[in-house]
C-alpha cells in the first residue's frame, strides 16, 4: 500500500510504490545459523534477563488472559502466532514475518541455517522439543518475543557495525559531534534503503540516499524526524547520566535500537493522513471508496491510489458485493502490504491497525476469549473510534446478527473469529478491516506481485472506464441510514476461529510446573557448560554453516 508516506511518492508509479520503496532498492531476506537462533532462545533464561523477561510478562499478560487455551491451560501455535503478531503490531508497528495467521511452517533444506522469515515457525519446533504438543504459557510467550527482539537488535547492530567499517571507526571509540552525526545518518539511510549488507559488500550510501531522495518522497521528514529521535535520547541520557560522553558508544546503539522502536508511531501519522484522503471520497459512511473515485483523479500525475483491480483484489482491499460499483475498502486498503516499509529482514514497519485498539476494552470487559452478547452490545454501543460517535444505539440488524453468533457457539460469542471481526467491522467500518474468508485473497507486497504481473497499477484506459461511473460530491456526501448502512455491508455466515473451543476442565497448573522445571534444567545446564548446548537436542550436532540461495 502506499500512502502519504505512499503518497510521499513523487513518481506517477502509485501509491504502491512508495511504501515498498526498499524492495525497489535493495534487500532481501537474510539466513541466520541455527545456533544463533539457539543461543538468541537460551540466552533468555540468563538471571541478568529476568526483569526484562518480567516486563514482557506484564505487557502481554492482559492479551495473553483472553487468548483460547488448550486443555492445558496454554495457547496452541496459531494462537501464539495471533498473540504475538498482535504484540508487536501495536506496540511497535510492525508485522513480523512468519507471525501471519496462517503461519510459516520450518523447512530448511540447509542444515545449518534458518531463513528470516522463518524464524518464529523455528522457535515453535525448539520449544515443541521440550512441551510436547501441550501449548505456550505466558512465560513461554514472553521469552519467544524476547527472542525475536533480540535476533531484531542483533541485525541492527550488524548493520551499525557496517557503518563504522565503512567509516574505518571502531566501537570502541568517543565519537566527536560531527562524526556521531555521520553515523546515525548513514544508519538511518541502510535502515530506510533495507540494503542487504550481507548479500552485497559493495554498498554506497550516498547512491543509496540519492535514491531515497527521488523516490522516497517524505524521506527530509524522516531525516528530520531522526534527528531530533537523537537528540530526544541524547537529552533523556544527560538526565540519568551527565557524566557519560555524548558520543559514546552506547548511545550509538541506543539510536539504532529506539530508531526501529519508535518508526512505527511516527509512520502512522501519514497513515492517519491517507485515511484522511480517503475517507474524503467515502461512500455514504460504508467505510469504502468506490473505484469511480478511488481513479478519479489518474489524470494528475501526483495521484497515488493507482493500483489495478487484480491487485486490489489479491490484497483483499476489494469489495465487489455489487459488480456494478466496486469499492476499494478503507481499513483493508489501509493495513495492506501496500503501505508497508521493510527495514528488516525479520518485519515490516505497516498502518496500525486501529480495530485492534477497539478489541483490546473488549477482551479485559470479557476476561476470556468469549462473551455474553448483550455485554457486548452495552461496551460497543458506548465505545467510541476515530470515526464513531458514542454512547449510540446499534441497529437492529447488527444486534440479530450477534445473536446468531452466539447461537452458533452456545450462547455466547467468540471473540477471535472470523463472524465477530465481520461483526465489528459493520460497527466500525472504517478502522476494523473486512475479514474474508480463508483462501479466497493472496495478500503480496508489491514487488512480490510484480515477479508475476509486471506492475500492480490500472491501466489508464481502466482507471477511464471506472471514472465514468462517478456519483455527484452531494450523492457521496449524503450519510446512509444506520439501518440501510447494516444491510448494504456484505455479510457471509462462515466461521473461523483461530482455534478449536477448549474443553471445559483444564489442567491450568500444568504449564507453570512444565516451564519451572525447563528453568531448573537450564539452571543446572549453565553452571554446568555456561552455554547452550545440551539444552536443546540440536545444539549437540548441528554446525554453523552457511547456505548461500
Amino acid at each position: 500500500m502506499y500512502m502519504c508516506l505512499i503518497a510521499g511518492f513523487v513518481r506517477p508509479a502509485g501509491a504502491s510504490a512508495f511504501l515498498s520503496t526498499q524492495s525497489h532498492l535493495g534487500g532481501g531476506r537474510r539466513l541466520l545459523t541455527k545456533t544463533a537462533v539457539q543461543e538468541a532462545l537460551f540466552s533468555e533464561f540468563d538471571p541478568q534477563k529476568e526483569t526484562h523477561l518480567r516486563q514482557l510478562e506484564h505487557e502481554l499478560r492482559p492479551l495473553v488472559a483472553t487468548m483460547p487455551k488448550n486443555s492445558h491451560g496454554n495457547m496452541e501455535p496459531a494462537v501464539t502466532r495471533y498473540a504475538l503478531h498482535r504484540y508487536f503490531a501495536q506496540k511497535y508497528g510492525w508485522y513480523i514475518v512468519g507471525l501471519e495467521p496462517a503461519g510459516n511452517s520450518y523447512n530448511s533444506s540447509c542444515p545449518g541455517t534458518v531463513m528470516s522469515g522463518k524464524v518464529p515457525a523455528y522457535i515453535e519446533t525448539l520449544f515443541e522439543q521440550r512441551i510436547r504438543g501441550q501449548g505456550l504459557g505466558l512465560r513461554e510467550i514472553a521469552v519467544f518475543a524476547a527472542t525475536l527482539l533480540d535476533l531484531i537488535h542483533k541485525e541492527s547492530f550488524d548493520d551499525l557495525h557496517t557503518i563504522l567499517e565503512l567509516q574505518g571507526l571502531t566501537a570502541s571509540e568517543v565519537m566527536p559531534s560531527n562524526t556521531l552525526d555521520a553515523v546515525v545518518h548513514d544508519y538511518a539511510v541502510l535502515y530506510f534503503h533495507s540494503f542487504d549488507s550481507n548479500s552485497n559488500k559493495t554498498m554506497n550510501l550516498r547512491k543509496m540516499e540519492e535514491e531515497l531522495e527521488d523516490e522516497f518522497v517524505i524521506w527530509s521528514e524522516v531525516t528530520m524526524w531522526a534527528r531530533d529521535l537523537r537528540h530526544t535520547l541524547l537529552a533523556e541520557h544527560r538526565k540519568r547520566n551527565g557524566f557519560s560522553h555524548p558520543g559514546a558508544w552506547s548511545l550509538v546503539e541506543e539510536f539504532a535500537r529506539d530508531l526501529g522502536h519508535r518508526f512505527g508511531s511516527f509512520q502512522n501519522l501519514e497513515c492517519q493522513s491517507l485515511k484522511g484522503q480517503l475517507m474524503d471520497m467515502e461512500f455514504k459512511g460504508t467505510g469504502r471508496v468506490r473505484l469511480s473515485e478511488f481513479y478519479s483523479g489518474a489524470e494528475d500525475g501526483s495521484w497515488t491510489f493507482t493500483e489495478s483491480v487484480d491487485y486490489l483484489r489479491a490484497l483483499g482491499a476489494l469489495d465487489e458485493s455489487d459488480p456494478k460499483h466496486m469499492s476499494v475498502i478503507i481499513p483493508n486498503f489501509l493495513s495492506s502490504q501496500t503501505n508497508c516499509i521493510t527495514p528488516s529482514s525479520m518485519y515490516s514497519v505497516c498502518c496500525m491497525n486501529e480495530c485492534e485498539g477497539l478489541m483490546s476494552p473488549l477482551e479485559h470487559a470479557a476476561g476470556g476469549p468469549e462473551g455474553e452478547p448483550a455485554r457486548i452490545v452495552d461496551l460497543v454501543s458506548s465505545m467510541a473510534s476515530d470515526t464513531v460517535d458514542a454512547p449510540r444505539a446499534l441497529p437492529a440488524a447488527q444486534l440479530k446478527r450477534l445473536e446468531e453468533i452466539a447461537a452458533l457457539h452456545g450462547g455466547r460469542v467468540p471473540l477471535h473469529g472470523r463472524l465477530f471481526a465481520q461483526w465489528m467491522h459493520h460497527a466500525y467500518p472504517r478502522e476494523c478491516p473486512y475479514p474474508h474468508v480463508t483462501g479466497t485473497t493472496a495478500p503480496v507486497s508489491p514487488d512480490e506481485w510484480m515477479k508475476k504481473s509486471e506492475t500492480t497499477e490500472a491501466t489508464e484506459e481502466e482507471m477511464k472506464q471506472h471514472t465514468l461511473q462517478r456519483v455527484s460530491a452531494e450523492e457521496l456526501s449524503i450519510a446512509m441510514a444506520p439501518e440501510a448502512q447494516a444491510e448494504a455491508l456484505p455479510w457471509i455466515t462462515v466461521e473461523e476461529l483461530i482455534a478449536p473451543r477448549a474443553a471445559q476442565e483444564r489442567d491450568t497448573s500444568s504449564g507453570t510446573l512444565r516451564f519451572v522445571g525447563m528453568l531448573a534444567l537450564a539452571a543446572s545446564l549453565m553452571q554446568l557448560k555456561r552455554s547452550a548446548k545440551g539444552f536443546f537436542p540440536q545444539f549437540q550436532n548441528e554446525k554453523s554453516e552457511k547456505c548461500f540461495v
